[in-house]
């Protein structure tokens, strides 16, 4: 933890949401202090110390999201003009949802 006094936060400090740990101290609402997540290059006035934070979770890709790239894939891979993609795009993605839904689960 560092004294704000001392040293300021910048941004090599942030996370990779350009975030920063404070510690602000008492208050009438904190009677024992709080801490608060906020922008590096935004500092709290009641703020006392800082310290980093680590960087958020890169988010997962849902089941839709996985499917929605393979089925893409799977035209770009089998049609290579793009305006033949595009104009059957509709029909694929019913017939490629409804299987998917019919065979979720079996083997």
């Amino acid at each position: 933890m560092i004294l704000i006094t001392k040293r300021k936060p910048d941004k090599l400090h942030a996370n990779n949401a350009g975030l920063v740990l404070y510690f602000c101290k008492r208050g009438e609402w904190t009677p024992e202090g709080q801490w608060r997540s906020e922008r590096y290059d935004y500092i709290p006035e009641e703020a006392i110390y800082w310290t980093m934070l680590p960087d958020n979770p890169q988010s997962l890709e849902t089941e839709d999201e996985a499917s929605d790239r393979a089925m893409n894939q799977f035209l770009k891979n089998q049609y290579k003009d793009p305006e033949l993609r595009v104009a059957i795009y509709p029909m694929v993605k019913l017939v490629w949802t409804t299987a998917r839904r019919f065979f979720d689960g079996r083997k």
